[in-house]
């Protein structure tokens, strides 16, 4: 069964992003050095993400990945796919007949100012679920959440897991990253929503409600501190302890009393200028897929890392002293141009414990 109450108990099961597969870049690029550009980075991303899977399954977890299909593959199966690319490229598709045709249609997209910013790889798929408890919540339409995880999901439900596909307007200011789960407590941090006329958001009442009701969990509510997930400014690696960003440590302390806190610095401010150099190199993406990129200035991927188990955590560069040597670096390039760190690319399904406690009443 799912079961996940915590960030750090020993982990069993998890999903692993993945970017759009080789064939994309042809279809959301015309120029031939954009395509090589964006082909070459998915390249290494995959190679890279491989690894990570291997030494995870070393580990003896299981490790699912989405099973997103190449333009090639959409235009043979069209019906299967049909629902889903017509919602994320905002049309009906007419050239089903030409793979030519096919592809420069779906190309249009990609040039319009107008288009949708929010349809990006399923690189990182905590932005889009959370799991507590045996409950796996989706907050993707169904015919987008199945085009990337149709195998997985369909064994999920087939066995009878509690999956719940939420109403978008129901999830509005809950930021799944942003979301800290310790046993019988649930630290929700809500997001301002930008649109005015919508004065509050629904989302972490919805999921504060969902919880307290079926895990009689306590949920805290928290402010938007500096509109930064937390995933990326918070982790608890074990009870008692926690890894954070210089920035965040004042405020966790009202929140996690007597907790021993390990700081970090940004990444960012100790990058060479060769290094920022050859980040900078990435931006060629702003003419058409600028949104799948964040402001890597703010970017904190060393906090954001995923806990194998107590005793172990998965880290994307050398961590502080303090942490010890019980890590593994993972080999991660292109967190840069994905804005997504080790924590941000996995999904922890399964871990191996109870709801418990780990706060004086």
């Amino acid at each position: 069964m799912i079961n996940s109450w915590t960030g750090f108990q020993p982990l069993k099961e998890v999903w692993l992003g993945a970017p759009w597969p080789a064939g994309w870049e042809e279809v959301i690029f015309t120029d031939t050095k954009d395509q090589e550009n964006l082909r070459n980075i998915t390249n290494v991303t995959e190679e890279q993400l491989n690894t990570f899977q291997r030494i995870m399954e070393d580990d003896g977890i299981l490790v699912r990945r989405p099973c997103m299909p190449g333009p090639k593959e959409v235009f043979d199966n069209w019906q299967t796919h049909k629902d889903y690319f017509e919602e994320i490229f905002d049309k009906h598709v007419v050239s089903t007949g030409n793979f030519e045709k096919f592809k420069r249609e779906l190309g249009y997209y990609f040039k319009r100012e107008d288009r949708k910013k929010h349809h990006v790889p399923e690189m990182n798929p905590r932005d889009n679920f959370i799991v507590y408890g045996q409950t796996l919540f989706v907050n993707l339409s169904y015919n987008r959440a199945m085009a990337w995880w149709g195998n997985t999901l369909n064994e999920y439900i087939l066995n009878g897991y509690d999956v719940r596909f939420i109403n978008t307007d129901h999830w509005l200011g809950l930021v799944p990253p942003s979301i800290v789960r310790l046993g019988k407590k649930v630290i929700i941090e809500e997001a301002v929503h930008e649109t005015p006329q919508i004065e509050k958001c629904l989302g972490p009442d919805t999921f504060a409600k969902a919880l307290s009701i079926q895990y009689n969990t306590d949920v805290h509510r928290s402010g938007y501190v500096d509109g930064r997930h937390s995933d990326g400014q918070f982790a608890v690696l074990r009870p008692g302890t926690a890894l954070t960003s210089k920035s965040r440590t004042t405020i966790y302390k009202d929140t996690f009393p007597n907790w021993n806190f390990i700081q970090h610095k940004p990444e960012f401010d100790s990058l060479t200028q060769d290094e920022l150099k050859e980040i900078e190199t990435l931006r060629f993406v702003n003419k058409q897929i600028e949104h799948w990129t964040g402001n890597i200035s703010e970017s904190f991927f060393d906090v954001n890392c995923l806990v194998r188990d107590e005793g172990h955590v998965y880290v994307s560069n050398t961590p502080p002293k303090p942490l010890g040597s019980d890590y593994t670096v993972i080999p991660w390039k292109y967190r840069w141009f994905w804005d997504g760190g080790l924590h941000c690319i996995t999904l922890d399904i399964h871990r191996e414990g109870n709801q418990e406690n780990y706060f004086a009443s």
